[in-house]
C-alpha cells in the first residue's frame, strides 16, 4: 500500500491510500522506493517494479538462478539493486523502467540479514560470514 502523506490522525484509509496492489507481494522482506519505483522481491524470485505514483506494475519477472526464499530486503546504490535469497543467491539488477538481471552468485549459506552499503562498499552477513565487496584496492 502506498499512504499519502500528511494524514495523522483518525481514520485516514480511504483519504489517504494512494495506491494498494496484492499480487506477488513479499512474504517478510520490505519493498524498495529507488528512484521514482517501488521494487519488491517475492520467494520464488519474482522481482516486481511498480510505479511509485500509480501503483501500476512496469516491469516483473524471475530472477533467474535465484528461485528461492527472501528474508532480505534489496537494497540500491550506484544505480544497482541487490537482492539477497535465503539459500545464499546475492543477485545484482540494474535498476530502472527495465530493470535488467547483471549478475547472480552463490555464497553457498543461509542468508538472512539486509546487505549494508558503506561508501563503496557492501557488506553481505551470511550464516557463517561476514563479505565485503568493493572496488579493487591497488597495492
Amino acid at each position: 500500500m502506498a499512504i499519502r502523506p500528511g494524514a495523522r490522525t483518525g481514520d485516514i484509509t480511504d483519504a489517504a491510500l494512494l495506491w494498494s496492489y496484492e499480487k506477488a507481494v513479499p512474504v517478510v522482506s520490505s519493498p524498495l522506493l529507488h528512484d521514482g519505483l517501488v521494487y519488491t522481491v517475492k520467494d520464488g524470485g519474482i522481482l516486481t517494479a511498480l510505479d511509485a505514483e500509480s501503483g501500476r506494475v512496469v516491469k516483473q519477472a524471475r530472477l533467474g538462478g535465484a528461485v528461492d526464499t527472501y528474508y532480505a530486503s534489496p537494497i540500491a546504490t550506484a544505480g544497482r539493486i541487490y537482492i539477497l535469497s535465503e539459500g545464499g543467491t546475492l543477485s545484482v539488477v540494474e535498476a530502472g523502467r527495465d530493470w535488467t538481471l547483471l549478475w547472480s552468485g552463490e555464497l553457498g549459506e543461509p542468508c538472512y540479514a539486509t546487505p549494508a552499503v558503506a561508501g563503496d562498499t557492501l557488506y553481505v552477513r551470511t550464516a557463517a560470514h561476514l563479505y565485503a565487496f568493493g572496488p579493487a584496492q591497488s597495492r
